[in-house]
């Protein structure tokens, strides 16, 4: 529930991923998902699994789930962009192995314009999300905790520096092998005609 929490408010605390893989793993000898699926071989035999019996109906129920946050940051077919890329095509343009990659690594390819921001105000506050438009007196970001745009003056930031993906490493590793597989077939099924 902590790294769905963190998901949900758009918060990364790196130090904490190792803690909570740990805590949260679910497959033998306590081995988290996003190690055992590390090599190249286990990958392709998990992808095998996915192919043969993984079920999109059950991954659309995951995805839905509040505790890992899938939606609140990406849509299907949404309108209006989010925190997160929207999903309403992925099946079409990537393939299941990019995709579980990229559930496992979010840290490893940020698609563009999706990169989060940590921004240190003058006042010593602290705020990430993405920036949707900048300019020589204002960034507008779409804070990640409220999921709302905020106009600040250039003179109110202090500093700002990249902060990668806004999914948290780990984040699958709350999530049964069985529900892993499920939610991957629903992914790499976005968009396709079935």
């Amino acid at each position: 529930a902590l790294a769905g929490f963190l998901a949900q408010a758009g918060r990364q605390v790196p130090e904490l991923t190792p803690v909570l893989a740990q805590a949260l793993g679910r497959t033998a000898g306590n081995q988290t998902l996003t190690d055992r699926l590390a090599s190249g071989p286990a990958r392709q035999e998990f992808l095998k699994t996915v192919r043969a019996s993984g079920d999109a109906r059950r991954g659309a129920a995951v995805f839905t789930r509040a505790e890992i946050g899938c939606t609140s940051c990406h849509g299907i077919g949404a309108s209006q962009p989010g925190l997160g890329p929207d999903l309403g095509a992925l099946g079409t343009a990537q393939t299941p192995d990019f995709i579980l990659r990229a559930l496992l690594e979010p840290q490893v390819e940020v698609k563009e314009g999706f990169m989060s921001w940590n921004l240190t105000l003058q006042n010593g506050e602290e705020i990430q999300g993405r920036i949707e438009s900048t300019s020589a007196q204002e960034v507008l970001l779409l804070d990640a905790a409220t999921r709302k745009p905020m106009r600040l003056a250039r003179s109110e930031i202090r500093s700002q520096t990249q902060a990668g993906s806004i999914m948290p490493a780990g984040l699958v590793d709350t999530l049964s092998e069985t529900e892993l597989r499920d939610l991957l077939r629903y992914l790499s099924g976005l968009g396709r005609r079935n």
